[in-house]
C-alpha cells in the first residue's frame, strides 16, 4: 500500500521512532484519517526498521504532453526504477505519447503542500492555526474531486508552502482535524489548457491509466 511504502521511506531517513522521527509521526496520523489499522502501522514500521522487506523506495517523477498540449506530472515511489519507468512508458506508449524532457512540464507547476481536511473549516481557524504554528502563507480551498480525487468525506482543503506543510499538518491534527498532508504540483495561474473534445476524451483516459499503475502516488495535469 502507499502508506506501507511511506512508512518505510520515513523509517528509513529517520528511525522507527515517531516522536523523534516527525515525518513518521505525520505518516502514522495519515494512516489514523485514512482508517489504516494501527497494527498494520505497527507491522510495517517493525518490518522497515530490521530491514525486513528489503525494499528501498524512491520518489520518481515523470512529465508528459498530453493531446491537446496538456502538461502531466507523475509521481511515483517505487522500489524498482525500471519497473516503474517501464509500467509507466507503456501506457504512454499505448496512448501514442512520448515521455517529456525533465523540466519541460514542470515550469508550468508550482509545488505546495496540501491538506485535505474531514471536516469544514474557515479561514479564519486556518489562519489562526497558522499563525500559532508559524506559518507564513495559508489558503483554504474546495476540494477537488475532479483533478485530485477527493473523496466525499474530504470539506476543507488547506495550501501552504511546501516547508510548511508538516508544520501545518500538526496544528490541525493537535487541533482535531483529521487531515491528510501531501507535497503536490498545482498549476500556474494562467496555464490551464483547453482541450478538445476528442482530446479531452483521450487524455481522462490515459490519466486513468496512469493512476492505475502500482508504483505510482499522483497524477497532476493543466487541463
Amino acid at each position: 500500500s502507499l502508506i506501507g511504502k511511506k512508512i518505510k521511506v520515513a523509517v528509513r531517513a529517520g528511525g522507527p521512532d515517531p516522536d523523534s522521527n516527525r515525518a513518521l509521526g505525520l505518516i502514522i496520523k495519515e494512516a489514523q484519517a485514512l482508517n489504516v489499522k494501527r497494527e498494520i502501522v505497527d507491522r510495517n514500521i517493525k518490518a522497515a526498521s530490521e530491514g525486513k522487506d528489503g525494499a528501498d523506495f524512491k520518489e520518481l517523477t515523470y512529465e508528459l504532453y498530453l493531446h491537446g498540449g496538456a502538461g502531466v506530472v507523475i509521481n511515483a515511489l517505487s522500489d524498482n526504477n525500471n519497473r516503474a519507468f517501464s509500467d509507466v512508458g507503456t501506457v504512454v506508449k499505448k496512448a501514442n505519447l512520448k515521455l517529456a524532457e525533465s523540466g519541460s512540464v514542470l515550469h508550468n507547476f508550482l509545488k505546495k503542500g496540501r491538506i485535505t481536511v474531514i471536516a469544514d473549516l474557515d479561514e479564519d481557524a486556518a489562519i489562526e492555526l497558522a499563525l500559532e504554528a508559524d506559518v507564513d502563507e495559508v489558503e483554504v480551498v474546495a476540494p477537488d474531486a475532479d483533478m485530485r480525487s477527493d473523496g466525499e468525506e474530504v470539506k476543507s482543503v488547506v495550501l501552504v508552502e511546501p516547508g510548511d506543510l508538516g508544520a501545518m499538518q500538526s496544528a490541525l491534527s493537535d487541533a482535531g482535524y483529521a487531515c491528510v498532508g501531501n507535497l503536490v504540483h498545482e498549476p500556474i495561474a494562467g496555464t490551464l489548457v483547453e482541450c478538445g473534445e476528442d482530446d479531452l476524451e483521450k487524455n481522462l483516459l490515459v490519466l486513468d491509466k496512469l493512476a492505475e499503475v502500482d508504483d505510482v502516488d499522483t497524477v497532476e495535469h493543466n487541463i
